[in-house]
């Protein structure tokens, strides 16, 4: 078993290859269950992700970015109020919580009030409805909308967000951005049945956002081999998923029409990706 200090390393190298995810197409599951990734000398994208310890823990083990918890213990709410959950704990190797409600969720304040977000956190502190008051707040542009201070930017086709706050800069990259971050899709919160079981998830259309998802093992799973895909044999370029292996470039069988495909890309899970405009 990972020592702690070990774990916050991989944690480290998940948070950095994280930032790159976009740019190197890197499965967003892997910087969110806390892989560490591995580069070969000269590469700047991770050619695999060593997850051993997480994907092989015992049924009383939890895991969430990385770190291990045992029966019983407590998530920090500083790490789990982003992703809107609270009062976590580890209990049978399933991380239990409860939802963290937002008013904004629900309708409860007034129409046209200016929501006060911060990044880190779940929920707006506060609202802006006075005409007046509203029109005193600095405004954030980006993609040719504007926003007012506090408001969350969404922007299309990316998996970060954003919150307009005082120097927010629209020039600055994503992923530098201080006033940006990565969405938290809290797989570790809502499926770890899903990893301990060993399923995969499928995404939509590309791999480096949240899940819409799963795909588990069965027994009628069968490996697809791919032509003039070679890894030398080399056993750490493998993806597992239940009980087959499959080399780079591999997929795995799918039911006919089904707009799911699963590739062994980046080892060691199988991605799987849902794309309908590939359906006949």
């Amino acid at each position: 078993m990972l020592s702690r200090f070990s774990i916050l390393l991989t944690v480290l190298f998940g948070v950095y290859f994280a930032v790159h995810t976009e740019d190197c197409q890197t499965p967003k599951h892997y910087s969110e269950i806390g892989c560490q990734a591995i580069l070969q000398e000269g590469d700047n994208c991770p050619k695999r992700f060593d997850c051993e310890t997480i994907l092989r823990r015992t049924d009383k083990e939890c895991f969430y970015q990385g770190l291990l918890y045992n029966e019983g213990d407590n998530i920090s709410e500083n790490i789990t109020k982003g992703a809107c959950q609270a009062a976590c704990f580890c209990r049978d190797g399933t991380i239990t919580c409860a939802n963290i409600e937002c008013p904004e969720l629900f309708g409860t304040y007034k129409k046209g009030c200016i929501p006060q977000n911060n990044i880190d956190d779940c929920c707006a502190s506060d609202y802006i409805c006075a005409e007046e008051d509203i029109n005193k707040l600095p405004l954030c542009y980006m993609n040719d909308r504007e926003y007012r201070l506090g408001e969350k930017i969404h922007i299309s086709g990316s998996c970060y967000i954003c919150i307009c706050a005082n120097g927010f800069d629209n020039t600055t990259k994503i992923e530098e951005n201080p006033h940006c971050q990565l969405i938290n899709c809290g797989l570790e919160l809502h499926s770890s049945g899903n990893l301990k079981a060993g399923c995969t998830p499928i995404y939509y259309k590309k791999a480096t956002c949240c899940p819409i998802g799963w795909r588990c093992p069965n027994d009628s799973d069968k490996v697809i081999e791919a032509e003039g895909r070679t890894t030398d044999g080399d056993p750490n370029m493998e993806c597992t998923f239940g009980n087959l292996k499959l080399k780079v470039g591999n997929q795995l069988s799918t039911e006919e029409g089904s707009p799911v495909i699963c590739e062994c890309s980046i080892p060691p899970m199988v991605t799987c990706i849902q794309n309908p405009d590939e359906l006949q």
